[in-house]
C-alpha cells in the first residue's frame, strides 16, 4: 500500500531499484547465479552444493530459482513480474521515468 510520503518513496527507492536490477539479472542469465548466504546456515545445509546457486540461467524467458529447495517456475515469476511492476510504479512517483519505462 502507497503512503504517499514522498520523502519515504524517495528512501525506499535506491533499494527497490537494487532489487529491480537483480530481477533483470536473473531474466537475462545465461550461466548461474552464485552468491555465498550472508546469514547463518542450518548444519545440514552447509555442505550442500546448491547452497550458493541463487538462480540458474533463464529459460524461455523466465527466471529459474530454488524457494525452500525447490524450483516453484510459476510463483517466482508471478512474484518477479509483480515486483517489477511495483518498481515501476515507484519510479514514476520519484521521477525516474527511463526506469519506470524500461
Amino acid at each position: 500500500m502507497r503512503l504517499n510520503q514522498l520523502k519515504f518513496d524517495q528512501w525506499l527507492w535506491p533499494h527497490i531499484y537494487r532489487k529491480a536490477e537483480f530481477i533483470i539479472k536473473m531474466l537475462t542469465a545465461d550461466q548461474p547465479i552464485q552468491q555465498k548466504p550472508t546469514g547463518p546456515v542450518r548444519p545440514e545445509y552447509e555442505h550442500n552444493p546448491e547452497l550458493n546457486l541463487i538462480a540458474e540461467p533463464a529459460q524461455n524467458g523466465l527466471v529459474v530459482r530454488r524457494m525452500d529447495w525447490h524450483r516453484p517456475l510459476l510463483f517466482v515469476n508471478a512474484v518477479s513480474y509483480r515486483g517489477l511492476l511495483d518498481a515501476a510504479s515507484l519510479a514514476d512517483r520519484v521521477n525516474h521515468p527511463e526506469d519506470a519505462k524500461r
